[in-house]
């Protein structure tokens, strides 16, 4: 465990890059060196190729969005698209995120509130009542703290 370590997550390569600080060099560390870290108050955890789902998660870093009886992650992603143009070549980041949720071992990739309620099928009812009593929108700029807030529900449901 180190503490207090410069450390930036360059989401494009997915890549954890350790600053010298009053120095231009960086050091690119080896992803299958960390287990997680932590960057702006987000917990980021690598999965490997093997864990916990082959084939629904891509090996990587993954921001860890609610941790309890089940797990809500989001893999971010970042691709560069190049454009010509007569001053030269335009560069233009374009981001992605993309949900999943652990549960009882299982992994279910989740875009939306409808995978989310067939993942946990067994509060389905409870749930769908929480999201119109609390008005959760699921929009591109609110989807994420509603899922996160239905897993936080979930998790008080006995």
């Amino acid at each position: 465990m180190y503490k207090n370590i410069p450390l930036q997550y360059d989401i494009r390569y997915d890549q954890l890059v350790l600053r010298f600080p009053q120095s231009p060099y960086q050091l690119r560390l080896h992803n299958e060196k960390v287990g997680y870290f932590t960057v702006n108050q987000h917990r980021f955890v690598r999965v490997a190729a093997t864990t916990p789902a082959p084939g629904v998660l891509v090996p990587g870093f993954y921001d860890v969005l609610y941790e309890g009886r089940l797990r809500l992650l989001a893999k971010r992603v970042k691709k560069t698209q190049e454009t010509l143009s007569s001053g030269g070549i335009e560069l233009a980041f374009l981001e992605s995120n993309r949900y999943f949720l652990e549960k009882d071992g299982k992994t279910f990739p989740v875009s939306g509130k409808g995978d989310l309620l067939a993942a946990l099928a067994d509060k389905k009812k409870e749930l769908r009542q929480y999201v119109s009593a609390q008005k959760l929108k699921f929009s591109k700029g609110k989807q994420e703290a509603s899922l996160v807030k239905m897993a936080q529900y979930y998790d008080t449901l006995r």
